[in-house]
C-alpha cells in the first residue's frame, strides 16, 4: 500500500486535476425582435445589446412554413434589408396581412416595401465590437408552437427542405 505522505500527495494531485476542468464562464444575451416596437424608454435595438458581455446572442425568432417547412422570417419588416434579401427565394412568415399579400422580395403585391431594419445583418455587426461574439438565429418560439416541428421532423425530405433553407437563409 501506499504512505501517507503519498496519499496526501495523489489527494493533492487529483484535486488539481479536477481545477483544470471547470469550464469558463458561458453569457448568452437574448434579442427578442418585438423589442423594437415598444416605445420611449422600452425600445430596444440589437446594439442596445451589451455585447462585451456576451458570448452569444439569441436572435429570436424565425420559424418555419408549414406547408414547404422552409425556414422563414418571423418579422420581415424588422429582420430583413435590402438589396440582400429582395431576392425572390428568401421566404418570410408573413404570407398576407389586411388582404394583402407579402411575397418574398420585399415588396407586397400593393407596392408597399417591408425589409426596413435589416435586424439579423445589425446584430452580426456586433461582431464589430466583439469578434469573439456568435450569433445564434432561434427558430421557434411561443408563438410557432410545436405542431410544425414535428411535422418537419417526421420524414428524411422534409428535414433535408428545413435543412436546406436554413442554410440558404442564412447565407443571406
Amino acid at each position: 500500500l501506499c504512505s501517507p505522505s503519498t496519499m496526501i500527495f495523489l489527494s493533492v494531485c487529483l484535486a488539481l486535476a479536477g481545477l483544470g476542468t471547470v469550464q469558463a464562464k458561458h453569457v448568452g444575451c437574448y434579442y427578442g425582435t418585438w423589442s423594437y416596437s415598444k416605445f420611449g424608454l422600452g425600445t430596444f435595438y440589437p446594439e442596445d445589446l451589451p455585447v462585451e458581455l456576451c458570448d452569444v446572442v439569441y436572435y429570436g425568432f424565425g420559424n418555419i412554413l408549414n406547408d414547404t417547412f422552409e425556414m422563414c422570417s418571423y418579422d420581415p419588416w424588422f429582420d430583413l434589408g435590402q438589396p440582400e434579401f429582395s431576392d425572390p427565394s428568401i421566404p418570410n412568415c408573413i404570407l398576407e396581412r389586411d388582404g394583402e399579400d407579402w411575397p418574398p422580395g420585399c415588396m407586397t403585391t400593393g407596392g408597399l416595401e417591408y425589409c426596413h431594419e435589416d435586424g439579423l445583418r445589425r446584430t452580426v455587426a456586433l461582431k464589430e465590437k466583439n469578434p469573439n461574439l456568435k450569433v445564434l438565429f432561434s427558430v421557434g418560439g411561443y408563438n410557432a408552437g410545436g405542431w410544425i416541428f414535428s411535422q418537419m421532423a417526421q420524414t428524411e425530405e422534409s428535414r433535408l427542405m428545413f435543412i436546406q433553407s436554413a442554410i440558404h437563409f442564412l447565407k443571406h
